[in-house]
This record gives structure tokens, C-alpha cells and sequence, in this order.
């Protein structure tokens, strides 16, 4: 089912997505291949992936959840929009 419906009861973004689980488990075994990479993460959901990125050593990630970061600690590796 596909909805273009913008509002407040769609909750897609509270939850982590399948796909950001496999993207991370990717990113987690090639870690090397991201270490000092420049990122751009928009429209994330939750972010994990920026965070997990960041975790790994990329070296800056852009993305727009502010709240995440600091909470991650990442404020030295992630500028936020």
C-alpha cells in the first residue's frame, strides 16, 4: 500500500527499518571502506545509519537529527543541517 498523505499519524520514521538493519550489518563487516569518508544522510528515519557510520570512523556525516548525534556523541563527526 503506498499513501502521498503527509500527517501527523503516519509513525514510519519511530521504528528501525529492516533495511537500515542490513545496511548496518554492511557498513559494520566493510567498516574499513567507510573510515574518513564524507557522508550525507538525509531523510534517515531515526539515523542509525549516520550513527553507525559515525561510530565507525567516518570522518564527517551530514545529517538532520541533531537529538541523535549528541545523544551518540558525535558531535565532533556529525554536522547537523
Amino acid at each position: 500500500m503506498e499513501s502521498n498523505e503527509i500527517g501527523a499519524n503516519q509513525t514510519h520514521w519511530k521504528g528501525v527499518w529492516p533495511s537500515a538493519q542490513y545496511l548496518g550489518n554492511f557498513l559494520c563487516a566493510n567498516e574499513n571502506v567507510f573510515r574518513d569518508s564524507v557522508c550525507l544522510e538525509l531523510g534517515s528515519g531515526t539515523g542509525v545509519v549516520g550513527l553507525a557510520l559515525g561510530k565507525l570512523g567516518a570522518k564527517r556525516i551530514l545529517t538532520l537529527l541533531k537529538e541523535n548525534v549528541g545523544k551518540n556523541h558525535l558531535e565532533s563527526t556529525c554536522e547537523v543541517m
